[in-house]
């Protein structure tokens, strides 16, 4: 019977008893409190040690900054300036500039690091036992170069004079990656690499409605605007309920637009032909015009008559 109860998996109270003597008791080991390392990594030249850095980083393009100009090293390698130096040795002057840059610029983590920068800092040597403002000796000592302090106080240019940036601080790569994470990227980007999104009157239109030049115009704004809602409506596959047809097209704005114009004479006199004057100029139209009389609601016994011809 034993053999077939084991064989099922039944066990009895005794042998239960004798188990729970056998096996010793699970122990619970408690792990001690995880120790904080000797050092932290260099945080670099953040706001907390320069205030200037965020503006300096908004507004150069450049990857590191603390060499000379390309003028004085084209002098000192070729004796020319850079402007009539060939391909080769532009590269070549363009690559010692970079060897003498004394900073990186890390514009993903608004901070400028040394490029001797010592990448980690003792602990003892936190100031404030703080790891946010954690900084190395040589990040340090270009903080406090002067070179390092003029070029952060530079103001930066206003939006329009962008445009004259130097090719060489443009990072096109990192502003068509922007424009598809963005979803502008068929708006900022043409067809080929030869077309320039500022050539299409669209985009042009857009910016000018951004900038203002086109508020003048609301009627138009608002049919675009309508056009747009409504073709965003389509793609949603929603109704037209609630649509807003903007203020400019207005059935009451309209009649409130036509109530402001001054009404015709009854009769042909001097201020009848002032006021055609009047909206033939507003319409800009230099075309041929000409005077007629409706006499369709007179009575069979009145009739339009001329002071000078008589009767018409």
């Amino acid at each position: 019977m034993d053999f077939y109860a084991k064989k099922l998996g039944w066990t009895s109270k005794v042998d239960e008893h004798k188990r729970d003597k056998a096996e010793p008791a699970a122990t619970v080991k408690v792990s001690e409190s995880a120790q904080e390392p000797e050092s932290v990594p260099c945080g670099g030249i953040t706001k907390f040690h320069a205030p200037n850095v965020v503006q300096y980083l908004r507004r150069t393009g450049a990857h590191g900054g603390g060499a000379r100009s390309k003028t004085v090293i084209a002098d000192e390698l070729y004796g020319r300036p850079f402007g009539e130096l060939n391909d080769a040795q532009r590269l070549v002057v363009d690559r010692q500039q970079r060897q003498e840059q004394r900073w990186r610029n890390d514009h993903i983590r608004q901070a400028i690091f040394a490029v001797d920068c010592k990448r980690t800092i003792p602990r003892h040597l936190l100031k404030d036992n703080s790891v946010e403002n954690a900084i190395c000796v040589c990040c340090s000592s270009v903080n406090n170069w002067k070179r390092t302090k003029t070029a952060l106080r530079v103001p930066a240019p206003d939006p329009e004079h962008y445009k004259y940036l130097n090719y060489q601080y443009r990072n096109t790569n990192l502003g068509h990656l922007y424009a598809r994470t963005a979803g502008l990227q068929d708006l900022l980007e043409g067809d080929n690499e030869s077309d320039s999104p500022l050539d299409s009157p669209f985009v042009k239109f857009a910016v000018g409605v951004h900038q203002g030049k086109y508020d003048d115009h609301r009627v138009f704004l608002d049919m675009v605007l309508g056009m747009v809602e409504k073709e965003h409506r389509d793609t949603r596959k929603v109704g037209m309920q609630n649509f807003n047809h903007g203020p400019a097209l207005h059935p009451r704005t309209i009649k409130s637009e036509q109530a402001s114009m001054p009404r015709l004479s009854v009769d042909i006199d001097d201020r009848t032909f002032e006021l055609a004057v009047r909206y033939t100029t507003s319409v800009k139209y230099n075309g041929p015009l000409s005077l007629s009389c409706d006499d369709t609601k007179l009575s069979v016994a009145a009739a339009p008559e001329s002071e000078q011809a008589g009767p018409l």
